[in-house]
């Protein structure tokens, strides 16, 4: 039996129509990508902010990109 839940009757589905242009401050390994991936959604890494060096070579390595670390300090108008 399947529960019903009262947010259902409430508020329609949410669904993303458009790709997502992902900004991630912070990133570490990127968790943010990797629930929009396993969400199965359509988006593009635009920009990565992460100043640890090991943390951003594991973030390249799991999302095939090619970032380079950064500090949040130097953006200015980057983004």
């Amino acid at each position: 039996m399947d529960q019903m839940s009262i947010f259902e009757m409430l508020y329609p589905t949410y669904k993303i129509t458009t790709p997502i242009r992902l900004i991630e401050l912070f990133a570490g390994y990127g968790s943010q990508a990797m629930a929009l991936k396993r969400l199965n959604v359509d988006f593009e890494h635009y920009k990565v902010v992460e100043f640890d060096e090991p943390a951003i070579r594991s973030y390249n390595a799991i999302h095939n990109t090619d970032f380079p670390a950064m500090d949040i300090r130097d953006i200015g108008g980057v983004i």
